[in-house]
């Protein structure tokens, strides 16, 4: 059995969504939620639901009861930490086997608060007795989606970093499926994880540099569109768009669209990586305004091999990303 946390989340959901591809997978996945309204596919194909209160020690007690490994996907909640803390404690009194914790590469900040939030939560894990791996994804390409609704109205990308720091993005797709690759074995779940993994911290990025300037050539050579501009915004402008951005109509009708598309997944296909599925809430804005901070204050992040090591195949890059969604981000003239 494995366990996969937060599916009512983007990043657990997507995780499961990329998992429950595979029919005979479906019945040994135990999937926790809190909000259950995004995830009633999930237990029409078969996954066993849990509703979780990581305040009652009998309901991570039956979360994590015959369950050999965990897939903690790290959310957006606001207590995230102290969840996270709470569910690790549990799994390793209950004798869970092995955890693969997806973290984030901003894990190392020491000045960002909810960066230090995911070492919080390794550091957590470094005290049990379980086989652990780490995942340190760099920003991934879906987080863009966020930003469509603003360069089909204005013609331009806003960022919180200077035109020339690079990012190195990773495709929502390829964590997916390394996490895919740790648990499962030609398509059965694993004993034990492999042995050369355990104990290992991985920082996943995408296989090449780019910075604000290349996205917008980028999105410029995928939409058709050649004047797009980027702009350097502030900090208070990047958040002010990002906590509004559940106001805008284009993107609120995109969001009721999408979610009527996940009741009826069957996940047959990888979907999950074409949707928006929410407006970002408060912790997650400020993630992503810190690990952009953190970025522009190191000089932007730096190439890894480890996700292509682990993929088992080349990664997608940003200008696949754009290709393929470049109609969510072509400009209205």
């Amino acid at each position: 059995m494995i366990l996969i946390t937060s599916v009512d989340q983007w990043l657990g959901h997507s995780v499961a969504s990329h998992m429950m591809h595979q029919p005979h997978i479906r019945k040994q996945l135990r999937l926790t939620y809190q909000d259950k309204s995004m995830c009633y596919n999930f237990e029409r194909q078969g996954a066993q639901m849990v509703e979780i209160d990581y305040n009652n020690e009998n309901s991570l007690a039956n979360a994590v009861r015959g369950v050999q490994h965990i897939v903690l996907a790290i959310g957006f909640e606001d207590q995230r930490v102290g969840f996270c803390k709470k569910l690790i404690q549990r799994a390793n009194k209950s004798g869970v086997k092995s955890i693969i914790v997806v973290s984030h590469m901003g894990a190392i900040s020491s000045s960002h608060q909810t960066l230090k939030e995911f070492s919080e939560i390794e550091e957590e894990m470094f005290e049990t007795d379980m086989d652990y791996v780490i995942l340190r994804p760099d920003w991934i390409n879906q987080n863009f989606h966020l930003w469509s609704s603003y360069i089909e109205r204005y013609k331009a990308l806003p960022m919180s970093i200077s035109a020339d720091v690079n990012l190195c993005p990773i495709d929502l797709e390829d964590v997916c499926q390394i996490v895919d690759n740790l648990v499962l074995d030609n398509g059965e779940i694993r004993s034990q994880l492999d042995a050369e993994h355990v104990g290992q911290v991985y920082t996943l990025t995408g296989p090449k540099h780019v910075s604000g300037k290349d996205l917008v050539n980028l999105l410029a050579k995928t939409t058709g569109y050649d004047k797009l501009l980027y702009q350097q915004v502030r900090r208070m402008d990047m958040s002010y768009y990002l906590n509004e951005i559940g106001r805008d109509i284009w993107f609120d009708a995109r969001v009721k669209r999408e979610r009527t598309q996940i009741y009826n997944d069957e996940l047959a296909n990888y979907n999950y990586k074409s949707r928006v599925f929410a407006a970002p809430n408060g912790t997650q804005v400020q993630t992503y305004l810190d690990y952009l901070d953190y970025i522009q204050t190191n000089q932007g992040s730096t190439y890894s091999p480890h996700a292509e090591m682990l993929a088992k195949r080349p990664c997608k890059t940003v200008e696949q990303f754009f290709r393929d969604h470049a109609n969510d981000f072509k400009p209205r003239v």
